[in-house]
């Protein structure tokens, strides 16, 4: 290491702790689809796929969250991340996008799709949450939905995740 760099090590330092603590490393896991955390109640109310012929080795997956708890509760949350784990610890964020938008809305029984887990918390705080992801076809089976508040940290909530095949159109 040069001279010249140990000064922006040393600045750096306290922003790099700071990022390895916003990593859950308490992790309840859930037996059923339903647990809490910090005084919510997450339940999955459907877990969907499907294979689209222009991506025939990806799933697009829908995970349609119910969220309940007090709103007290709820103004303690600072964030509601959400992401599918595996059993090799690979991690999958869910699209905010205009593909996210689409799969949420197709795969959610043709309702529009609904604001996903961060804009339920920030709003109301009770209802259902649509988040949309893209996986690989090998890792369906034996997956997780984990769920993190940023202001709660290290604790998170991990429920066992059951896709079910929906007909591509």
């Amino acid at each position: 290491m040069s001279f010249s760099a140990l000064p922006r090590l040393v600045v750096a330092w306290p922003a790099l702790r700071d990022l390895r603590t916003h990593v859950p490393t308490r992790i309840t896991q859930a037996e059923t689809p339903d647990g809490t955390l910090h005084g919510l109640h997450f339940r999955i109310e459907a877990a969907r796929f499907t294979v689209l012929p222009q991506l025939p080795d990806r799933a697009v997956a829908l995970v349609r969250l119910d969220v309940a708890g007090d709103p007290q509760d709820m103004a303690q949350w600072l964030n509601c991340t959400v992401s599918i784990t595996d059993d090799k610890g690979r991690r999958w964020l869910p699209l905010y996008s205009q593909l996210g938008l689409e799969i949420a809305a197709f795969l959610g029984d043709g309702q529009r799709a609904g604001p996903n887990c961060r804009q339920v918390i920030a709003g109301s705080g009770q209802g259902t949450a649509d988040e949309a992801f893209l996986l690989p076809l090998e890792v369906l089976d034996g997956l997780r939905l984990e769920i993190r508040d940023q202001a709660g940290l290290p604790d998170a909530l991990s429920l066992p995740l059951r896709l079910v095949m929906r007909p591509a159109p």
